[in-house]
């Protein structure tokens, strides 16, 4: 997840949108997808966003926040809101 000022080059460098630092959005894009049909996504600014994986996973996932925060995602912590 990015800001537009904030991580351009982390968004890009996963296939990403270049986005002007004037946009109020939030970027989420990827970074080692399994398959071609997940898509980078801009959203508004002010959005809710919760990062959450299905009961199901084999195993944890982390969510980056541009470029700098880290948060792990898994078995033990339900979800990750933004």
């Amino acid at each position: 997840m990015a800001t537009p000022s904030g991580s351009t080059a982390y968004s890009m460098s996963v296939g990403g949108s270049l986005i002007a630092p004037s946009v109020p959005c939030t970027i989420i894009s990827p970074i080692a997808p399994l398959s071609l049909s997940f898509r980078p996504v801009v959203i508004p600014e002010t959005s809710a966003i919760c990062v959450q994986l299905p009961p199901s996973a084999r195993s944890n996932a982390r969510v980056s926040f541009d470029g700098k925060k880290r948060e792990l995602v898994g078995a033990f912590k339900d979800s990750c809101h933004v």
